[in-house]
């Protein structure tokens, strides 16, 4: 229902489940999670800060809630909004709250599988785990790397992006982490023919789905629908992303950026079709 109606259809199904299930703190959660992705489809501004208020409520109860996982969530999630809203001691007391994760079963249910003979759940659960460490490497890289470009310390930056690249060619990873890393690296430095340059490539990268399974290193991930794209409901946040991103605020009035921006949304409008 997100992706396919109305906002407010959405929201209205979701308040009603609650209401039926007011204990239910899964539903709690990823119904907060699911409004919060489709609030890029409201474009009142004023109505879409209202709903934003109503779904921190939801995390709020989430967080309360008994189920460790499902509360663990919830505060980093309210972190994240505290920390967006300069509320930074409230977001630093709630992050203390959190306790350290418990070990990863993810081993021992590998050692299970391949005792049962199982050895291709065996394989997808450790292949699965290796693509999810390579796109954290990533992560970590680019926030490493956005704070170098912000120090304007250009050798440890120049590192940096050398390490990205070789840990995106190391773990056989979907060509767009190269270009997002270059996008963050030219808007952090304000330049603008390197920004634009970035945000064309990855555009391009979008377009082309990661079939993970081709690759050797990910032989056993089953991938029905023969490749890993981006969805939808993600590129339209993308798009909206650079609507509202102050990093890029020097190119808010740029003609050429704010063609790459209805690019976005024209794939979004492509894969409706």
């Amino acid at each position: 229902m997100a992706m396919t109606e109305d906002f407010a259809v959405c929201y209205q199904t979701a308040m009603e489940k609650i209401a039926q299930y007011p204990t239910c703190v899964k539903l709690l959660y990823y119904a907060a999670v699911t409004l919060e992705a489709a609030l890029i489809r409201l474009p009142e501004k004023d109505e879409r800060q209202r709903c934003r208020e109503e779904i921190e409520k939801l995390y709020l109860r989430a967080a309360q809630g008994d189920d460790f996982e499902i509360s663990h969530q919830a505060k980093l999630m309210l972190a994240g909004r505290y920390i967006e809203r300069k509320e930074l001691e409230q977001a630093e007391a709630l992050l203390d709250e959190l306790p350290e994760l418990p070990v990863d079963t993810v081993h021992l249910r590998a050692s299970l599988y391949i005792a049962q003979g199982k050895l291709d759940k065996a394989g997808e659960l450790m292949e699965l785990a290796v693509a999810k460490a390579g796109q954290e490497l990533e992560s970590h890289f680019l926030m490493l790397i956005e704070i170098a470009a912000e120090e304007r310390d250009e050798q440890r930056l120049e590192e940096l992006i050398g390490l990205s690249q070789k840990t995106a060619k190391l773990y056989d990873l979907w060509g767009i982490f190269p270009c997002l890393t270059e996008f963050r690296i030219a808007a952090v430095l304000e330049d603008k023919d390197r920004c634009i340059k970035a945000l064309k490539n990855l555009l391009a990268a979008m377009k082309q789905p990661w079939k993970i399974n081709q690759s050797s290193l990910y032989k056993h991930i089953q991938d029905e629908a023969g490749s890993y794209a981006l969805t939808e409901q993600m590129t339209a946040s993308f798009a909206a992303g650079l609507k509202n991103d102050p990093t890029v605020a020097f190119l808010r009035k740029d003609p050429e950026f704010l063609g790459l921006i209805k690019a976005f949304e024209m794939d979004v409008k492509e894969e409706k079709l």
